[in-house]
């Protein structure tokens, strides 16, 4: 079940209207607040809003608000919170009539309570999608003039393929029990590979002597 709050429409109210702040977008709370608000359904509740002044408390502020097009009048209305350092309260009668948004100074919190909201960061859970993480990579060599030219002389394991398990590493998922298996693997294929090469020749010779007697009526 989900809630939404009685201001969110106006997520969707104003989205084609923009000011670039040099030419418009450019006034007092109040006179942006009515701009932005035209048409919403929403007012400016000139009542009970307070009047922003700059630090010598006469003078009413006055700035720039630039915003793009396809913003909507809910983003303009914090983007002028953020301007002027005030807080918007959102009033909706019960008939859903009167819709006003009161602006406050941040130094005028008065009686109003804030409620912090968050998550408990111990109870989140996530599923590890590991099909885009590589942890073989082969590398394909090539016959030149002077034989087989590949990374099995250079790579420390002696495979004609790269691997690396950083990732897991890491984020903790690559324990001591995998490591001893994978340091096993390495030795027993160290050792397979090694021998493939010390009888690569004699393992040649007995290939072409079969293939003699292969082509013999």
């Amino acid at each position: 079940m989900t809630c939404s709050h009685v201001c969110g429409g106006l997520k969707t109210k104003n989205i084609y209207l923009s000011f670039d702040g040099d030419e418009t977008g450019i006034g007092t709370l109040e006179q942006l607040a009515t701009q932005v608000l035209a048409g919403t359904g929403w007012v400016y509740d000139t009542a009970g809003s307070d009047t922003i002044c700059e630090e010598d408390g006469e003078t009413v502020k006055i700035r720039s608000l630039k915003s793009n097009s396809k913003a909507g009048a809910y983003k303009m209305i914090t983007d002028l919170c953020t301007l002027f350092d005030a807080y918007p309260i959102f009033h909706c009668s019960e008939d859903g009539r009167t819709k006003m948004v009161t602006f406050r100074s941040m130094d005028n919190k008065g009686d109003m309570r804030e409620v912090m909201i968050g998550k408990d960061l111990q109870s989140i859970s996530f599923e590890e999608k590991s099909e885009d993480i590589v942890t073989r990579l082969y590398v394909e060599g090539e016959y030149g003039d002077d034989g087989y030219v590949g990374i099995d002389d250079v790579n420390p394991t002696g495979l004609t393929y790269l691997l690396n398990f950083s990732y897991y590493r890491e984020n903790g998922l690559f324990t001591a029990e995998h490591q001893a298996i994978y340091d096993t693997f390495l030795a027993n294929i160290m050792n397979i590979t090694e021998y493939i090469r010390e009888h690569a020749a004699e393992i040649t010779t007995m290939s072409n002597e079969l293939n003699t007697l292969w082509g013999q009526p």
